[in-house]
């Protein structure tokens, strides 16, 4: 079903020759479904929005009539970046500016007021990403204000609202994407020289799951490994066989916030290294109905491949969380290192831009039965507040509670070697963006 409402704003003429954009004849809605009421505010006005742009031809979008719309979520109607000037923060009105770019070039925005829960404030999203959910913020939050959300279409940097232009609100029906997908596991490459599993090769696994599944690879890009291959491990073996399995990949660099532009492909694959110590994620691009041994090994010998890039520069994972970075703590098999980065300890990103997932993988034995898991900042009290910490043998599906209560510095201790996993859950508060530090006691 397509709402048909018509703008024409008029603006001043030096600002019509200025400032002419031009935006689709139809855009998705931001929220999802029919049965909303799109209210033109304060029709043929001129209302000064955030930062003194002129949206009078913008709309209130209402679904019941009242706090039933409080936590409905918000959409992205189109591919484009979040622009992060001095107004459009996220903050006090619960504002995101997003910046498009049609086909023919010409750049528009569209903006999104009184959200609350925003998902992230920098960084580009895909049409259809959940941004932030319906509520009042920066009102009273009391009738007549009660949860909506005002949608405006504005030139490229939200200065001003686009003039004589016919919208199309088609609806559409969004899927779910509170859950993108589960993270199952992580492995690492951290020493390529070395022929043991850690070094030139690992292996994750990713689980049936209702939702899609999510696994990290850390690896070091130096002259024995300036690629790896991925792929699904051959049946009884170590080895990548050809058999193929749809993905998601991103990569970046280890400490770096965002990826680059992600891809849509099928296993086997290569990717090239961002820099030298990379972290690369795979997301199967469906649930899996069984669970998949996914191996990783390092290899000098680049292979071509059908790829789809798509703007995702963030792996997101269960709960409104994000795959933010992580990291190794493992002795290997062959020779041994006294001590030194991913051996005894290993340092991972996290940001509070949004909510993240850090994570470590870890072989405890003998000479490492406990990890410190600490922050590089805390609090006055030596502390820092966390949402979560999680731990799994590598292997395993389900995660346990890590009895950390909230709060880093935590120790873990563990009986028995073997490998594991442990991620740290943190929010818009508590841990700032910086590193996690992760020591054998």
């Amino acid at each position: 079903m397509i709402y048909k409402i018509k703008l024409s704003i008029i603006i001043l003429s030096f600002i019509l020759i200025n400032n002419v954009k031009a935006v689709p004849s139809t855009i998705n809605s931001p929220v999802s479904g029919s049965g909303w009421s799109f209210s033109q505010h304060n029709p043929g006005g001129s209302y000064a929005g955030i930062g003194g742009a002129n949206d009078g031809y913008s709309w209130d979008i209402n679904y019941g009539s009242g706090w039933s719309d409080d936590g409905l979520p918000v959409y992205a109607v189109e591919d484009g970046c979040i622009y992060t000037g001095s107004y459009w923060n996220g903050s006090t009105y619960g504002q995101l500016l997003i910046e498009h770019t049609t086909e023919s070039g010409q750049e528009w925005s569209s903006g999104y007021l009184h959200m609350k829960n925003i998902v992230k404030t920098s960084g580009c999203v895909s049409r259809g990403d959940k941004i932030g959910e319906v509520y009042c913020t920066g009102l009273t939050c009391v009738s007549p204000q009660t949860p909506h959300l005002h949608f405006a279409v504005y030139d490229s940097h939200g200065k001003y609202g686009l003039n004589s232009v016919d919208v199309n609100f088609n609806t559409v029906t969004y899927p779910l994407i509170e859950n993108k997908s589960y993270f199952d596991g992580v492995g690492s490459l951290i020493r390529p020289e070395q022929n043991c599993w850690g070094c030139q090769h690992d292996e994750a696994i990713m689980h049936s799951h209702e939702i899609p599944s999510t696994v990290v690879f850390q690896w070091l890009s130096n002259a024995s490994c300036p690629y790896i291959k991925i792929g699904l491990a051959a049946e009884g073996t170590g080895e990548i066989s050809n058999s193929s399995l749809s993905v998601v990949i991103n990569s970046k660099l280890w400490n770096s916030h965002y990826t680059g532009d992600a891809f849509k492909a099928s296993l086997p694959l290569t990717v090239k290294n961002q820099g030298s110590w990379n972290t690369t994620a795979i997301t199967s691009q469906k649930p899996l109905s069984s669970s998949k041994r996914i191996i990783a090994e390092c290899t000098s010998s680049p292979m071509s491949f059908g790829k789809t890039k798509i703007k995702k520069d963030l792996v997101e994972l269960s709960s409104g969380y994000f795959w933010a970075g992580n990291a190794s703590i493992i002795s290997g098999d062959a020779t041994p290192v006294e001590f030194g980065t991913g051996v005894n300890e290993d340092w991972a990103i996290t940001f509070n831009s949004h909510k993240a997932i850090t994570a470590f993988q870890w072989q405890s034995s003998s000479n490492c039965s406990s990890l410190k898991i600490e922050s590089d900042w805390n609090g006055e009290d030596g502390e820092v507040e966390v949402n979560y910490v999680a731990i799994k043998n590598w292997n395993l599906s389900t995660w346990e509670d890590a009895y950390c209560h909230g709060k880093l510095p935590c120790t873990i201790s563990v009986i028995g070697d073997a490998y594991r996993i442990i991620q740290i859950y943190t929010g818009y508060s508590g841990v700032p963006s910086g590193y996690i530090h992760a020591t054998c006691q």
